[in-house]
């Protein structure tokens, strides 16, 4: 009953949407803005990479590097070796401002993951509220992002839960250093690669997030049953100015992943990088930088000490693309016997040194009308909560269209592949890997400039060379299809 009640309301939901006027399609008109996201993460899948909605997306109309860029978009000057994403820049923030948002969305899904082992269709509804803040003043420049709420089970196999998501990102800016302190914070009731629980398709991060490179964040890309979960990265960095092209970056933190309602494995990760960035061009950029990773598992005297030595180039076209690649060898010194799932902690240990590559890469491009993301990464992770460390290979990709002066459209597809680590020839062979994919689409169309309606369908696989559980059922599968319906409301920036 509940499929055929989803199914009617998103028809109609579908005739609102394509019930714009022709008229609307005029060339003047505005993109629809678009959260950023991250993602992630990385194994930092939490956050899949949105393509970019540049505020010159409206108005530039050709694919030339060298065209003219209007001045409202200002150049991004982001690090290569630092732990923030680069772009192809940013709107002006020359204003302080507060940008309070609610939302109130419903999700029929097929199969809720829930711990109690119900299966079938389900619905639940989700009420959340946030607020986005920007605060410049003298050397200091704040952004940020809280997005707050819950969901209320409506059907047996979806449970009810709280959602928490922080952004903070400050930055103290002299004539040739700069020092930011970033904070990232998500409770959630479930895995984050590929989580569609705060409405619009695949929004986590939400409003005003701010982002992270590959591999900072504590990601989940292995699905899970259902329950509470925390994640949270704090860092600290460093930009020294060397001349006007060369510069230093070091910064160091911790990540954690802890789990509230299920028996998954919770680790920290101990964060230090160092790099060299140097100006070639003005839109070509080299960097070279060093990454130590620390993994430890609550309960489990098992570690992991990964050390990367990167070489990373980036270009970026204000306002239209911005690219950047990274790889190189990865050491990483492993505490053995290393099990990989929590059912018992070894009884002796001993450590070994084992090679591996990383490989990281993102690309987001802007058309007049239509935006690209796509992003890989490869490289040791803290194994998701199931696998006692692991390599994981991550891929994600979204496009989203301007179809008309009030609606957009978005597709959105991820696939990650984690594999136990296995840190001696001489350990069981066999070792457990999954593979998850998701693909979806979506609609928003807008009313005013403060309320939208969307509309999204979104479908998860996994599956796995060995068994494991969801609920309380041993699979080797699982398949799970969810639609979802909701309003947002965007208050217009108060400016203060």
């Amino acid at each position: 009953m509940h499929v055929r009640i989803y199914m009617l309301v998103s028809l109609a939901c579908a005739a609102a949407l394509v019930a714009s006027p022709v008229r609307a399609q005029a060339p003047q008109d505005q993109p629809q803005p678009q959260t950023q996201d991250p993602n992630a993460s990385s194994e930092n899948p939490s956050q899949p990479i949105p393509a970019i909605h540049s505020p010159l997306a409206g108005v530039n109309g050709n694919d030339q590097d060298d065209q003219q860029v209007p001045q409202q978009t200002v150049p991004d000057t982001t690090p290569l070796s630092g732990v923030e994403p680069i772009s192809s820049g940013r709107a002006p923030l020359d204003h302080n401002f507060i940008d309070p948002q609610f939302k109130i969305f419903s999700i029929a899904d097929s199969d809720g993951l829930a711990a109690n082992g119900n299966s079938g269709w389900g619905d639940f509804t989700s009420l959340l509220a946030g607020v986005d803040l920007h605060e410049a003043s003298g050397i200091s420049n704040l952004m940020l992002s809280y997005l707050g709420g819950g969901t209320i089970a409506v059907g047996e196999s979806a449970g009810s839960s709280v959602i928490q998501q922080l952004r903070a990102n400050e930055s103290l800016s002299w004539q040739r250093t700069q020092l930011k302190f970033i904070d990232q914070l998500d409770l959630i009731p479930e895995a984050s690669f590929g989580y569609g629980g705060l409405g619009g398709g695949v929004p986590l991060p939400g409003g005003g997030s701010l982002g992270l490179q590959n591999g900072l964040a504590p990601g989940e890309s292995v699905l899970t049953t259902r329950g509470l979960r925390l994640s949270n990265t704090f860092l600290t960095e460093a930009d020294i100015g060397l001349t006007a092209r060369s510069s230093i970056t070091i910064a160091g933190g911790y990540s954690l992943l802890h789990y509230f309602d299920n028996d998954f494995l919770d680790f920290g990760d101990a964060i230090a990088q160092v790099g060299f960035n140097r100006q070639l061009t003005r839109k070509d950029t080299f960097a070279v930088f060093y990454r130590f990773s620390g993994y430890r598992y609550s309960g489990f005297n098992q570690s992991i000490n990964d050390n990367s030595f990167q070489v990373s180039y980036g270009r970026r076209v204000t306002g239209r693309m911005s690219f950047q690649i990274t790889g190189g060898p990865d050491i990483a010194f492993v505490t053995e016997p290393l099990t990989t799932t929590s059912t018992a902690a070894p009884a002796s240990t001993a450590q070994s040194r084992v090679l591996y590559w990383s490989l990281s890469s993102v690309l987001n491009y802007r058309l007049e009308r239509t935006g690209f993301g796509v992003s890989y990464n490869h490289g040791v992770s803290g194994g998701s909560g199931v696998l006692a460390g692991a390599i994981a290979n991550t891929a994600q990709g979204s496009a989203d269209r301007q179809l008309t002066r009030q609606v957009t459209g978005r597709a959105y597809v991820g696939y990650s592949h984690n594999t136990g680590i296995n840190g001696l020839a001489t350990l069981t062979p066999g070792i457990q890997s999954y593979g998850y994919w998701f693909g979806g689409v979506g609609f928003t169309r807008s009313f005013g400039r403060e309320l939208e309606l969307d509309l999204d369908y979104l479908l998860q696989h996994q599956t796995s060379n060995g068994i494991f559980i969801v609920g309380t059922t041993p699979i080797t599968s699982i398949t799970r299809q969810q639609i979802s319906i909701g309003f947002s409301w965007h208050r217009l920036p108060i400016s203060f």
